[in-house]
């Protein structure tokens, strides 16, 4: 993608700032953040943090991600004013608001068994690891070869596939990964339109758009569809209304955003 790409991006964002509240969603890793293989070493850059600060005095501004919500929130920095959803928005919370989906603990002690099957079954492969986050559990295969990715995804299904059938459980997959959560009917399409409610309780006139690299973004490009603005910031998705390429043009479409900020942030 190149620099008109992100203008263009841009420049629609600016036109629903005219006679809306904009309530800009992002995905965390590989959106706002570049990928890492260790997890761990992915923060919300400070240039970044501020740029979205500027733009919060005239935006809300939420992140949505597939991250454990005290995670997420932790490394992104940002202010409980703002909006941070979860596990895929089975956590949420921001503006004095919090939200749990009641089933969110459903598989909690099938997908603790689980863990065990799959790092006895992955632990030999380079590049694999096995992370819990207690009410789902991430096969990360991103820093292996593509032999051993395509085996650690056959050995994950093939664990996963009783209880899928079962109806416990569902594969979610993601940018080199697999992920197992609760057969729970709850994405991030919902998260956009928990938050987007709460949102419209103080800005009757908001749009929301939302920016996104992974296939659980397109949940919530399809909930924005004829109501909203989405921006995919990879190859990886479909269903996008704009597209740009991955975190430094998002970091280019923030700075453009950010550039008129206080009173004319936006606009």
């Amino acid at each position: 993608m190149s620099e008109p790409d992100v203008l263009r991006a841009a420049e629609a964002i600016r036109r629903i700032a005219r006679s809306h509240h904009v309530l800009l969603l992002f995905d965390f890793d590989g959106t706002l953040c570049p990928f890492h293989a260790d997890s761990s070493a992915v923060w919300l850059s400070d240039e970044r943090r501020e740029q979205l600060l500027a733009l919060a005095t005239t935006a809300t501004i939420a992140i949505v991600s597939g991250r454990r919500l005290d995670d997420v929130r932790r490394r992104a920095g940002l202010p409980m004013s703002t909006f941070c959803a979860g596990l895929h928005g089975l956590g949420i919370e921001g503006g004095g608001d919090q939200f749990v989906h009641p089933d969110a603990s459903s598989a909690t002690d099938l997908l603790s068994s689980l863990e065990g099957t799959l790092a006895r079954a992955l632990g030999g492969l380079s590049g694999v690891l096995v992370e819990s986050k207690s009410i789902a559990l991430v096969v990360h295969f991103r820093s292996a070869t593509d032999a051993v990715a395509a085996r650690a995804r056959d050995e994950v299904l093939a664990v996963a596939q009783p209880h899928v059938e079962g109806g416990r459980v569902r594969v979610m997959p993601g940018a080199g990964m697999l992920e197992l959560l609760p057969n729970i009917d709850w994405n991030k399409g919902n998260a956009v339109d928990w938050i987007h409610q709460r949102v419209r309780a103080h800005h009757p006139d908001v749009t929301a758009v939302y920016v996104g690299d992974d296939v659980t973004d397109e949940d919530a490009f399809r909930a924005l569809r004829n109501r909203g603005l989405s921006i995919a910031a990879s190859e990886r998705v479909k269903g996008a209304d704009y597209r740009i390429d991955g975190p430094d043009d998002v970091g280019r479409l923030i700075a453009m955003l950010a550039e008129r900020s206080g009173e004319h942030a936006i606009r």
